[in-house]
């Protein structure tokens, strides 16, 4: 709701998608998310690779990580997502 009602304002958006492997990292979900991107007219995504860096986090506060043994999608996998969105007419950007 909130990126319908920024669109509705006229502002510019930058999505940022934290692409976390077996979890939206599928050629369905992605072109789910395409589709909903596009039907809002959001021109530029930022895609962020999987960063095992975030379960340092949990053990500061005594909890396990779920995604412990998560390992961040290769060089090769990010490519293909970003040709996805590319294709799609999204003006992409690659974060961590």
């Amino acid at each position: 709701q909130n990126l319908k009602r920024l669109r509705k304002r006229g502002k510019d958006i930058i999505v940022r998608v934290p692409l976390i492997p077996g979890y939206n990292t599928s050629s369905q979900i992605l072109q789910e998310t395409i589709d909903y991107l596009s039907s809002l007219c959001i021109k530029r995504v930022d895609l962020l690779s999987y960063n095992k860096a975030a379960g340092s986090r949990y053990r500061c506060i005594g909890k396990s990580y779920p995604l412990e043994n998560l390992e961040p999608s290769s060089p090769g996998e990010m490519e293909k997502m970003v040709a996805e969105f590319r294709n799609a007419g999204f003006d992409v950007r690659v974060g961590r």
